[in-house]
């Protein structure tokens, strides 16, 4: 584990940490939170191909600009 004084850190880092001091913690747990009931997972299948959707529709102009620009 790294100790360091916050004087020996740089300026910017001090004014920073300062500023943010209500939600900067001094130390860190070593452990994993608890075990949770609800555990989330992707399920794998072998063979399977991903969805790819376009995220969002384009004309067909900024369409046929996006393909000459990939």
């Amino acid at each position: 584990m790294i100790h360091s004084e916050v004087t020996d850190l740089p300026k910017e880092i001090q004014d920073m940490l300062q500023e943010f001091n209500d939600i900067v913690v001094d130390n860190l747990s070593d452990k994993l939170p608890l075990k949770r009931r609800i555990s989330h997972h992707s399920d794998f299948i072998p063979g399977a191909s991903f969805p790819n959707k376009v995220a969002y529709r384009l004309s067909p102009n900024d369409n046929e600009e996006v393909q000459k620009q990939v």
